[in-house]
């Protein structure tokens, strides 16, 4: 009786091995799915960052164009007011004239 008692013990033995071998494996491909997880979250934050300084680079070239076509707009009309200045003036000196 005692060698089937040792016979079942080292089956039993066997079989909970095999188990914890199978959990064990699990476990490390859990290992590495979270580990791939964790860099792809690094890389996307490091992305993010980089698209975050794009951003501002691009909300400030947009600012200084627009302050650049302020600027020209403003020269124009201060160029077609001193156009129309001359030419009322020359209007009006024509007209003295005659």
């Amino acid at each position: 009786m005692t060698g089937w008692a040792t016979e079942e013990k080292a089956s039993d033995d066997a079989v909970q091995n095999h188990r914890l071998d199978s959990i064990e494996r699990r476990l490390d491909k859990h290992d590495e799915m979270l580990h791939k997880l964790v860099e792809a979250q690094t890389r996307s934050e490091e992305q993010m960052i980089g698209l975050s300084a794009s951003f501002e680079l691009l909300a400030e070239s947009q600012t200084a164009t627009q302050e650049m076509i302020n600027g020209i707009g403003q020269s124009i009309v201060k160029w077609m007011m001193g156009l129309g200045s001359v030419l009322v003036t020359a209007m009006i000196g024509v007209q003295g004239v005659m």
